[in-house]
Parts: structure tokens; C-alpha cells; sequence
């Protein structure tokens, strides 16, 4: 897999905050992100889809790995919390590696306020990350 990050900068509108602790590892091997449940668009629609793990995120969308199945143009909702969930739409997806998928997805119909709780809780969560990562590994 190749990742052609200069051209991804280049199309790129809005700044985006990476959960990857380190850009050099293997993406797949990179134990990181936000584990979310990806929701059915519709109210009516009882169950959910599956989990999703958050990449990456930024004021226009967001960026995430799942076995899920999803297709271009598919409306989601990705459950963060209990009160918190952002709705998408599929814009672009390819096959990483077996059964998962990366997914891009811009925001529909998000208030600002809850963007920016979406943003604030991603940063905390990559904080926390960070920590761990420097964190000496205790002996038995």
C-alpha cells in the first residue's frame, strides 16, 4: 500500500488532526485511533452496522478503518458516545488489507457546537494515546 500524502495535502481543505502516534509505522500495524459504532442513517433502523476505529478528523470530515462493507455515497452516523454522534457520507474508500476498509466521509447536517465537541473529544482521546505511548512498560 502506498501512501501518497502529498497529494492527499494538496486536496485537502481543512486542516486534519492525525490519531496516528507515529507516521512512519505500518498503518495497519499502528495500534491507534478512536473505536466508534457506525449507526444506520435512519431513525427507524434498529442495530448498528459495526465498529470503525477513527484515523483521522478535521473540521470537513473524517478518515476511518472498519471491516464494515460501506459504499461511496452511503449515509451513516458514527456514534462517538452516548450524546455524541457525527453524521456522514462516504466520499471515497479502498481496500487496506483482508476484510478492512479505509473509508473518507464528510460531515451532513452537523452543528458547530457538536463539530467542535466531536474535535475536542478525538484530541482528548489522542492526548491519552500519546501518554501511554511514553509510559515505561512495567516488569512482573
Amino acid at each position: 500500500m502506498t501512501d501518497n500524502s502529498s497529494d492527499e495535502a494538496q486536496r485537502r481543505e481543512h486542516l486534519r488532526i492525525s490519531l496516528r502516534l507515529g507516521n512512519d509505522a505500518d498503518f495497519l500495524l499502528d495500534c491507534d485511533g478512536m473505536t466508534v459504532q457506525l449507526g444506520h442513517w435512519h431513525w427507524w433502523r434498529p442495530g448498528k452496522l459495526g465498529l470503525g476505529n477513527i484515523k483521522d478528523i478535521s473540521r470537513g470530515g473524517v478518515g476511518l478503518i472498519s471491516a464494515c462493507r460501506l459504499h461511496q455515497g452511503m449515509k451513516l452516523k458514527l456514534l462517538l458516545n452516548d450524546d455524541l454522534m457525527l453524521p456522514i457520507s462516504i466520499t471515497h474508500c479502498r481496500q487496506l488489507y483482508g476484510p478492512l476498509w479505509f473509508y473518507g466521509g464528510r460531515y451532513l447536517e452537523l452543528s458547530t457546537e457538536d463539530l467542535y465537541r466531536a474535535l475536542r473529544l478525538v484530541q482528548q482521546h489522542r492526548r491519552k494515546l500519546r501518554q501511554g505511548r511514553r509510559q515505561p512498560a512495567l516488569e512482573p
